[in-house]
Formats: structure tokens, sequence, C-alpha cells
């Protein structure tokens, strides 16, 4: 037993009480300051904006201050305080809230509820952002562009409300969690700082020492152009999109604009295209394979490079460049130069504060001083930053995406080799199928309760645990902590509890029968280790006379999960008594074809695994551990009136 599991038992045996936010706290309004007011020091203060963009859950230090006259005027929270967004762009981010831990009062801003409350308001905070109350706050919410939650509305949503020394412990659990997804994060952080830094000494050709150390990198024989002299620098004219332009949610032809260009790459999450318009006027705008966008108005200085022909246009409040001679100077080293932090410093910069523009003309833009070294030199700054952005990147964005496609790819195969349905095999499949299967006999298709002997698994409980012993498997380890195959336990039980409990044998399939959604019931894994493993309740012990490792896989497809419906009842808790298993129909190929099937299945289960254990899917992993715990610990029994 938990440690939590044992504060639950001492002080709220018969439930835990849920309250009305009203009814253990005041709610009140926020001040009427604005950005405007802000001075270098001062009274600390919060605007609302800052909760979404600058602080976390937690803050003992404000970011801006506001004169001891403003403050006259305003609203305070004191420590303690959880200081809630009422409005926002979309329903995600509103009441989105800190708890102010400060050991002053703190003035807040409108479009904000301040929320005086009697527990602790590190609880109050990991609950106000769990998902039960995100389904509260989607019925109180109202507004179509603006979405807002009335603070008087606050008042009536319902949360559990357990004894003090419960939820210091929930909140010692969620604080280790956001404590290590801070760590993976600032890892993260220090990996993009790191390729900034190369990029920066690379591309500084006054450093010397860059010769020194990077092979061929010749400092000696480097050219100081102006950027108009190598480029064309233009701009689309406002009439000329006012004139001859049609936006479109949907098309082929996208017009980019600034927000499609960030880091150095084109964000394409929220684009506009160019639909029944005549492009023919637009040719000036046209971009092509190798252009570099330039953003000049507004967030400036973005870059990004066109890599595809006939895609795309250029939107207005954004510059093209586009060299007069690419195997002179390559579009990519270019693009690196741009991003460092000599160019930021010593152009960029100086442009901003000796004017009071938040746009760059075009003819300054034409002035910038670009290094020009020889193009092996050049090739090789791109080979060296190339390598350290892929780094970046996969870190960051790709190897997500990479994780997410091997998985589907890997259930594609798994379904496909397991359906033995010709039409949706690829051609590939269906042959090396097909060559197989002329050397074995035919498919069965046999019942579970045919090949399988399936009992009850049962008897001890989490509480039995021991830190050294039998070996045992729980059924809830089964959802979180065991893949198709497992060899260890991560639970041990003493020698009374084992010989009293159901036991799987090795290449036994363990299969939890309860769950609380229809996706998870009937997860199973199997006992690879080499003596009987201790199977808790909920469960089913399957002893297959075929190879577990195809039947557990088997267990994963869309064709089981068809199957399982139709056995499946209950509806807060779900569940497949294993008797009905019984009538599972199976495809059993011939033992070799099995096998095979296997060999495949396993080397994309590595695969996927191998990948998934990379920086970005672990912080991924941390963070939906963090969630699904946070939801857990604050879900209680409702206490009996």
């Amino acid at each position: 037993m938990t440690k939590l599991d044992e504060l639950i038992q001492e002080y709220c045996p018969d439930g835990v009480e849920y309250k009305r936010l009203g009814d253990i706290a005041t709610i009140s309004r926020g001040g009427s300051f604005q950005k405007k007011d802000y001075t270098e020091n001062g009274i600390p203060c919060i605007h609302y904006g800052q909760i979404y963009m600058n602080y976390g859950l937690f803050a003992e230090k404000t970011l801006s201050y506001i004169s001891e006259e403003t403050a006259q005027k305003q609203r305070f929270a004191e420590s303690g305080d959880i200081i809630m967004a009422v409005t926002s762009e979309n329903i995600d981010d509103v009441c989105k809230c800190m708890a102010w831990l400060g050991n002053e009062k703190v003035a807040v801003s409108g479009h904000t509820a301040i929320i005086r409350h009697s527990i602790n308001p590190k609880y109050l905070v990991y609950w106000l952002h769990s998902s039960a109350f995100y389904q509260q706050k989607t019925k109180i919410a109202h507004g179509t562009k603006v979405i807002e939650v009335a603070p008087v509305k606050l008042a009536d949503v319902i949360l559990p409300v357990p004894p003090l020394p419960v939820q210091r412990e929930i909140v010692r659990i969620l604080d280790n969690f956001a404590e290590l997804t801070a760590e993976l994060t600032a890892e993260l952080t220090a990996r993009q700082k790191q390729y900034a830094f190369y990029r920066d000494y690379l591309l500084d050709f006054s450093n010397e020492d860059v010769t020194k150390k990077i092979p061929d990198i010749d400092c000696s024989n480097v050219e100081y152009k102006r950027l108009g002299d190598i480029a064309l620098v233009t701009k689309l004219a406002g009439y000329e999109f006012t004139k001859y332009v049609t936006y479109s949610d949907n098309g082929n032809i996208i017009a980019l604009r600034g927000l499609n260009v960030k880091n150095g790459q084109l964000v394409l999450d929220d684009v506009k295209y160019i639909d029944n318009s005549d492009l023919s006027k637009l040719n000036r705008s046209k971009l092509v394979t190798g252009d570099m966008l330039f953003t000049y108005v507004g967030t400036i200085g973005q870059v990004a490079l066109i890599d595809k022909n006939d895609r795309f246009y250029l939107a207005p409040n954004v510059a093209m460049i586009r060299l007069n001679d690419k195997e002179r100077i390559l579009p990519k080293y270019l693009m690196h130069f741009f991003q460092t932090n000599l160019f930021w410093n010593n152009q960029i910069n100086k442009l901003l504060q000796s004017s009071s523009m938040k746009n760059i003309p075009m003819e300054k833009i034409r002035k910038f001083v670009i290094p020009v070294p020889p193009l092996s030199v050049q090739e090789n700054i791109v080979k060296i930053l190339d390598r350290f952005d892929k780094l970046n990147n996969d870190m960051s964005k790709g190897l997500p995406a990479e994780i997410e496609a091997r998985k589907k790819q890997y259930e594609y195969y798994r379904d496909t080799l397991l359906s033995f349905d010709d039409k949706a095999c690829s051609q590939i499949v269906k042959v090396e199928r097909e060559r197989e299967l002329t050397r074995t006999k035919a498919i069965k298709w046999l019942k579970l309760g045919e090949i399988a002997s399936i009992i009850r698994g049962g008897n001890f409980q989490k509480k039995d645990f021991v830190e050294q012993g039998k070996p045992c498997i729980h059924y809830g380890q089964i959802y979180t902590r065991l893949g198709t195959t497992t060899s260890k336990s991560i639970t041990y039980l003493n020698d009374d509890v084992y010989s009293k409990s159901k036991k799987a044998m090795p290449n036994d399939i363990v299969m939890a029968v309860t769950s609380e959604n229809i996706e998870d019931v009937c997860k199973s894994t199997v006992w690879l280790g080499n003596e009987d493993l201790a199977v808790s309740g909920h469960t089913a012990i399957i002893h297959p006379s075929i190879n577990s490792k195809y039947l557990a896989y088997y267990f994963q497809t869309t064709m089981f999960f068809k199957q399982k419906r139709k056995l499946a009842h209950g509806t807060k808790v779900i569940e497949v008594t294993p008797d009905k298993l019984n009538d599972i129909i199976i495809p059993v190929p011939p033992l070799e074809e099995q096998e095979r099937i296997v060999s495949i299945l396993d080397r994309f289960d590595k695969l996927c695994n191998d990948i998934s254990e990379g920086l970005p899917a672990e912080i991924e992993a941390r963070q939906k551990q963090y969630e699904y715990y946070r939801d857990k610990l604050l879900t209680f029994k409702i206490r009996n009136a």
C-alpha cells in the first residue's frame, strides 16, 4: 500500500467529499491596469496574458511592475491565491491559472478571476488543470471569437476536497513528475543552444580560431558583399494582392504569410490558398526552389527556404530573396547566416534600435553585408550545420513524427499479416504469403477454446506486494507497464500468498479482462519468464497450443477488436468474461507461418521501441504520465451523505 493509499484509508475511508468551489473560496474579478502601465520597478503585477505565455503553475516573483499610483486603483492577490485568466481565443486555454506563492501581494489585471480559498493552493491548481475541470468549464464558457468564463460561474464548479494531508501527498507526487519533465525540457533547450553556438562559431569569419579547429574552413579568402549585389530582394505591393488575389481556405497554391515563416522552416499549420485568382498578374510573387523568405514587418528576421516549384506565392509583409548565382552562393548557407547572433547584433538590432519603425525597408535589407567564402567552405559549413540542425529537429519535432509513422507502419503490417485477406495486402505481401503458403497446409479458422485452455486469475491484491519473493503480475500493470511480452515481473509475493494464487506458466498469455474503456479491455502480455507467475484477479490465463507471441499479436489486431466488442459488457467498467473468450475465432496458419509472422512483427516492434527511446518521446511520455497520475490522484470516491 502506498503512502497515499494509507492516507486516504486513514482520513477518508468512506470516500472524499465533493464541494462547490464557491463553498471553499471567494472569487473576485481582477483590476484594470494594462501593459502600457508597466514600470521598471515598483509594485509587482501580473497581466492575464502572461498567464498564458510566461508563467507555469506556480510563481513567487513577477515579471512586471506598476507604479504605486496605478496600484492604488487595483485588485490584489495574496500569497496562496489562484489567479485565473478567464478570457481566451480558444476553449483549451480559457481558465488557465497559476498559484501566487510570493511573500507579498500582487496586483492583478482585468480578464482574470482571483480565487481565495481554504485548501492547498498547489492541489487546487493541479485540479484546475485536470480533465475533470475541463469538462465542467466547457459547460460554463461562452463566446465564439473570444471565449469567456464569468468568474461568478466558477462558484458552481464541483471539485473533490480531501483532507489536507491527502492534498499534500498528491501535490508531492505531482511535483516530482513536473520536475522530471522540466529536467528533460531543459536538456532539449541545452541542445538547441549548443546548435546556435556552433552556428555562430562557424559563421564568424573574423574568428581565426575557426580555421584552426574546423578542417576545410579557410577564413583567409572571404569576400563581403551587399545582399542587393548578389540577390534580387523584393516584396509584393499591397495593391497587387488587393486587385488580383482571392484568398480561400482550400486549394493548391499557398500564399506564404509571415506566420508561415519561423526558425528557418516553413510552418504550414495555418495557411491561406490563392483560389480563382489571376496568377498571370502575380509573376513577381511566384516562388521557386531556392528562394528565401524574410519577414520584415512585425516579427522581423524570420527566414525559410522554398523547396518546391509551382506551390507557393509571396503574400504581403514578407520579402523574397533570390540569389543571382546559386553556384557561387548556396541558399542554405545564406539562411544559416541570417540566423546567427552575429548578423542580428551587428545588423538587424542596430537598425531596430536606431529607428522607431516596426519594419525594415527593402533598401535597408539590400544593404545587409554578407560574408561570402569559397563555395567549398560554404558546402562544409552547410554540411556541419545541417547535421546539428537535423539533430535539433529530430529531438524537437522530426522524431515524434517518425515514431508515429513507424507505429502506423507496424500496425498496418501486423493487421495485414494476421488478416489473411488478400484484398488488404500489398502486392509484395501477397506474393510473399502465396510463396510461403504453397509449401504449407491451408489456414484453419478455429475457436480460441479449441487451441487453448482459459482460466481466471485470482486471489492476491496490491497490498500483498513485497520487496522480494515470487514473481507476480497485477492486471493493472498490463495496461500501464507491460508490452506484448515480458520476461521479468516488476512486483513480488511472499510464498504463502503465491501458493494460494492462480499461476501462468512460461509462454502463457495473461489478459486483463476488465477496463474503463473498450480499447484497453483484453490487453494482454506473454509471460516469457523461467518460472510460474502468480496472476491477479480481473484476468484470464490463456495456455495455447500454438505460438504464444503469434496469438498475442493477433489480440492487438482490428479483427480481434471487432470480436471482443461484441462480447464486452458494462458501462463504467467494461468486462469480457473469460469463458466468452472461448468463442473468439482465430486464423491458425501452420507453425512455420506463425513463426515467420512473429519474426516480422518482432522486428517492427523493436524498431518502434528503439525509436521511442529518444528524448522527445521521453518528454512526451513523462508529460502523459504526469497528466494520467494528476487525473487519477484527483479523482475520488464520493463520500455518502
